[in-house]
């Protein structure tokens, strides 16, 4: 028998202190009292938090707020307007030029490699030299992503009732459904494309999964599965490799990676190794800095379709489950850290419990001053989000503000059972590796 949460406590009664204000209320004693007329009180963290930041720092991150809350108000003023939430066709197309840019250094030095060990054959440098080239050049290769297999992916043999949901959702939304489905601990969810056949693939986190309703449900896999649709250049193969391979760049010319190498002693070798060690950086510095900039940039570029990706992603779920369940699902996200403490905290009891039962109970009893409380929240760090995605709040706004959609597709109550039914054993074996590992 699954285990309920312990008797709440008995309801406390607050006052906010502020003079101009005076509101009283009651609070369940387990969660944060604050005033729900101002705001008094709803985050409990310490109001210097950015104490040790100087001034230059704290009046640039206050700069990249402002900006962000800016464009992100801006966006979400145009899409309520009408506009079309596709992202630009000159945006992808820009995603997609410098993506590839990006893959020519990789060609030029494998072109270089091979060219150079044909044409001085017996030269033993020159072989040296190719080699590390090679080595090099595999660092910082074109990637293509892992290819869904082993225990941890399953398929449609293995999920036959969960592949039918996925079946109908990708069929009201226009995408298509996924070759393989994986499950994690993560209160989070996501899709993306993997290996050289470029199989569609899932990740479901079992945390988020456990406390959504059906219709949620519904809705999670119509966003997901959008972003297969949507025009999201984030989502292709290509953008992803040429990010990774920038990564790689960094990493491989930053000259704080050769500090320190310098041999010892005071013979010959020593020496030539300290001045390797002083000069090595010094000329990494001007590529390693090209390459950080243009990092930096392709970020910019490849998140400029981020937003309107979100959005419309929201917009094809709620034509699938409803308005009204995706915008649910959107209020059950700001609860994303609430879950995870749970989790985090029964993991820790390495005790007998009943995990996902009483994660369900739980955040079925997180009381509705505490919803509006880290909503309140979601709303004002708002304006401190990355960039790349909208927040949270303005998400929700944008379904609610905007003509309803009833839904397109309703799972019954006995798909569903069947689902949690061949899931149970994945979800206890999860259960088992977070009490017990």
């Amino acid at each position: 028998m699954p285990t309920t949460p312990a008797p709440a406590a008995p309801p406390r009664s607050y006052t906010c202190p502020k003079p101009d204000c005076g509101w009283t209320g009651d609070f369940d004693a387990a969660f944060v009292a604050w005033c729900r007329s101002c705001g008094h009180g709803a985050d409990p963290s310490p109001a210097d938090a950015d104490a040790e930041l100087s001034d230059r720092a704290r009046d640039r991150l206050a700069r990249e707020a402002q900006a962000n809350s800016a464009r992100a108000l801006a966006l979400f003023e145009e899409l309520k307007a009408g506009a079309d939430p596709r992202p630009h066709a000159r945006t992808r197309r820009a995603v997609a030029v410098f993506s590839v840019a990006v893959h020519i250094p990789f060609v030029l030095m494998v072109a270089g490699v091979v060219t150079w060990v044909a044409t001085t054959p017996g030269n033993p440098v020159a072989w040296f030299l190719g080699a590390l080239g090679l080595v090099i050049a595999m660092v910082v290769r074109p990637r293509v992503g892992r290819a869904p297999r082993g225990r941890g992916w399953l398929r449609r043999a293995q999920l036959p009732a969960l592949f039918g949901v996925l079946d109908k959702v990708a069929d009201a939304v226009g995408a298509q459904a996924p070759d393989a489905v994986a499950f994690n601990a993560r209160v989070n969810a996501s899709t993306a494309r993997s290996g050289l056949r470029q199989r569609q693939v899932m990740i479901l986190g079992v945390p988020l999964w456990t406390v959504l309703s059906g219709d949620q449900r519904v809705a999670l896999l119509g966003r997901e599965l959008a972003h297969q649709v949507n025009g999201d250049s984030t989502n292709t193969v290509l953008a992803a490799s040429a990010q990774s391979s920038l990564d790689e760049w960094a990493v491989l010319l930053n000259p704080r990676g050769w500090r320190g190498t310098g041999g010892g002693g005071g013979d010959e070798v020593g020496f030539v190794m300290q001045v390797a060690a002083f000069l090595v950086p010094v000329m990494l510095l001007p590529f390693y800095l090209t390459f950080l900039g243009l990092r930096r940039l392709h970020e910019r570029v490849w998140f400029a379709t981020k937003p309107r990706a979100e959005y419309l992603a929201d917009r094809l779920a709620a034509k699938a489950a409803g308005t009204d369940a995706t915008a649910r699902l959107t209020d059950t996200l700001v609860l994303v850290g609430v879950v995870d403490n749970f989790v985090s905290r029964q993991a820790a009891r390495r005790g007998k419990v009943d995990l996902w039962d009483e994660l369900r109970a739980y955040a079925d009893a997180v009381p509705d001053h505490e919803r509006e409380r880290l909503r309140l929240l979601d709303e004002r760090s708002g304006a401190s989000v990355d960039s790349s995605h909208p927040p949270t709040y303005l998400r929700r706004r944008l379904l609610l503000e905007t003509p309803a959609e009833p839904g397109s597709l309703r799972i019954s109550d006995a798909e569903w059972a069947a689902v949690d039914a061949e899931l149970a054993p994945l979800l206890k074996a999860m259960e088992r590796d977070l009490l017990l590992g």
